[in-house]
């Protein structure tokens, strides 16, 4: 799997490793894994198409979204690399590495493309396809993160 040639440089990284802090936060490195994946995935493809960088992660991410509200800190502190204490800061960095490592090529992606916890699963489910349709998809994965199960997928 090649990542989009427009994700190769430090800027792009960097945003990922943000959005990847914001959602995982101090959470094990296979939960980060899936979350650059699942940018690295969508861009350019799908129902993503058309959405740069910012464009998606700002559609698609709660961390994104929640950090303009004050609800997740976690990304703006990457952003600002102003960090509430040196226990977050060293896990942005951690996640950092992990990001550059995937985005070079060192470091194969999952095939992740988007993921939910076993409550939003369910919730999504239950909706039937007003929501999500499952017949489209295949789960890929599931992971431990925050206390919740997830489970990743990826469309057929």
């Amino acid at each position: 799997m090649s990542v989009p040639v427009d994700l190769i440089n430090d800027q792009a990284i960097q945003y990922i490793a943000a959005v990847t802090h914001g959602e995982m936060r101090n959470q094990p490195e296979e939960a980060k894994l899936h979350v650059i994946s699942s940018i690295v995935n969508r861009l350019g493809k799908g129902e993503w198409r058309g959405l740069d960088l910012k464009g998606l992660s700002d559609k698609y991410y709660y961390a994104v979204r929640d950090s303009k509200s004050g609800k997740n800190t976690g990304f703006s502190e990457a952003i600002s690399g102003k960090f509430r204490n040196k226990s977050d800061e060293s896990d942005f960095k951690k996640t950092l590495m992990l990001t550059s490592a995937v985005i070079k090529g060192h470091r194969q992606p999952y095939d992740t493309q988007f993921y939910f916890n076993t409550k939003e699963d369910a919730r999504q489910k239950k909706a039937g396809r007003k929501v999500f349709d499952y017949s489209k998809v295949k789960s890929v994965g599931d992971f431990d993160a925050g206390g919740s199960r997830f489970t990743a997928y990826a469309y057929k």
